[in-house]
């Protein structure tokens, strides 16, 4: 059988490009679904706006994006171009998370329960899956982790474990981070440039897999997504006001949306994890013209159940 794979090989034709493998073509299928789960609803909605129902939609996109990243990322399919999805997906979930805390913050202030809702809506469940794994891992393989290493992976602190999860130091660190500066008695423009030097601080001084909070290189890639979130929440409403007529607001925003689409697939055969600049470039390109096409469609009233779906649970 292999002999006669190579006397194909040999006698193809120069230029002859492969046909899709089997999880190019399942990904395509999968394309096609979450690409017609954007059915009409009843009527259109009132003005463009990221709420609840959109964000949804949007985390539920990023799931699927990090998901097919680590699956491409550790060899269970084989389509190279998804290799860095996962960071894209996680880009989209800290602008959301940074607009989601801005918008609140507008509409409640900052209270007591702050860091209470966010142990119980991410701090909880990371650590009943962290407990999960550890018992699983030495159920079947009979490998036992130190208490400190435990301890410490509790709250995000070791990679042993499970070395994806660097996110949750991550994102705690700019929920400390937001909760202190943004219970300042100062103006939200300023609040704004203090959290965007505390990014260009993690972006610039954390060094790769430093020994600083176990920062791995993903620390210095994202910093920029969180108060990117927080920045929209804070004007986007505002830019778009001066712009009275509803039908240029659109044209604008998906003029915008397909640039910075045509700017990701000039930019993507760049990509490479050693040029961080780039990288980050490109993830946000694709992660901003999402959330707007997907604000967009929700304002033409359409809307994936399928993906809220999944950015629900």
């Amino acid at each position: 059988m292999s002999d006669i794979i190579d006397i194909k090989m040999r006698i193809l034709p120069e230029g002859y490009t492969r046909s899709m493998n089997h999880s190019e073509l399942a990904l395509l299928c999968f394309g096609f679904l979450v690409l017609f789960s954007f059915v009409r609803k009843a009527e259109r909605e009132k003005g463009i706006s990221l709420d609840y129902r959109v964000s949804e939609q949007l985390k539920g996109i990023s799931i699927i994006l990090v998901i097919f990243g680590h699956l491409c990322a550790n060899g269970f399919i084989d389509i190279p171009s998804l290799k860095f999805s996962g960071a894209q997906g996680v880009s989209i979930f800290l602008i959301l998370s940074g607009f989601g805390l801005t918008k609140s913050y507008l509409k409640n202030g900052m209270n007591g329960s702050f860091f209470i809702k966010r142990f119980k809506t991410v701090l909880l469940p990371y650590m009943l899956v962290t407990v999960s794994v550890i018992l699983l891992d030495y159920i079947t393989h009979k490998n036992s982790i130190p208490k400190s290493v435990i301890l410490s992976s509790m709250f995000g602190l070791n990679m042993m474990v499970d070395p994806t999860m660097w996110y949750i130091s991550f994102i705690f660190l700019f929920y400390i981070s937001f909760y202190v500066i943004f219970s300042l008695n100062i103006n939200n423009l300023i609040k704004l440039m203090i959290l965007v030097l505390f990014s260009c601080l993690i972006k610039f001084n954390v060094p790769s897999n430093s020994s600083l909070l176990n920062a791995p290189y993903e620390y210095s890639l994202h910093a920029f997504a969180f108060p990117i979130g927080v920045m929209i929440a804070l004007y986007s409403q505002q830019l778009l006001f001066f712009i009275k007529n509803i039908k240029v607001q659109v044209f604008y925003l998906a003029a915008i949306a397909l640039s910075m689409l045509i700017g990701f697939v000039i930019s993507y055969k760049y990509i490479a994890i050693e040029h961080q600049t780039i990288y980050t470039y490109i993830n946000l390109l694709l992660a901003l013209s999402l959330i707007i096409i997907v604000t967009l469609l929700r304002y033409a009233g359409r809307e994936s159940n399928f993906l809220a779906l999944i950015g629900k649970y």
